[in-house]
């Protein structure tokens, strides 16, 4: 299989402009034909498959801009500095790094981590003009 996740605003992608999915879609039936929509299982991500007829492999689409999905969203990330994020695009977090170096117990953590996904945006506000006084790559938040 292979995935087409569009730009997102993170980073230096928030200075380039996202391919629409569609668009990228619309490339693909153009060169291969119509997709077949594929519900077999993928994984849990929020990818969209579809298979051109003949191939062996199916096509994934995240369109995180073009077509949240933030209501089904499963995922946290670690960043290297200890930091649980519960979003891309938001800094609110969890410092992990503290709770473990502070001896906080396994079930003390545990805890933590499942109040820190309670809290989890609504949304990941891409839209949104927010002021980033701290530039982030997204291999430096666990994207």
């Amino acid at each position: 299989d292979v995935r087409f996740i569009e730009l997102m605003p993170v980073g230096y992608g928030k200075a380039l402009s996202p391919v629409p999915t569609e668009d990228v879609c619309a490339a693909i039936e153009k060169a291969f034909g119509p997709l077949a929509p594929d519900p077999a299982p993928h994984g849990m991500g929020p990818a969209v498959y579809g298979k051109p007829a003949g191939f062996q492999g199916s096509i994934g689409f995240i369109g995180a801009v073009s077509h949240a999905f933030c209501g089904g969203c499963n995922r946290i990330r670690v960043t290297p500095e200890g930091i649980l994020k519960l979003c891309l695009n938001h800094r609110e977090g969890l410092d992990l790094r503290s709770l473990l170096r502070g001896g906080a117990s396994d079930a003390e953590i545990g805890e933590a981590v499942r109040q820190a996904v309670l809290r989890k945006p609504e949304n990941h506000g891409f839209g949104e003009q927010v002021e980033d006084p701290e530039f982030r790559r997204m291999n430096q938040i666990g994207g």
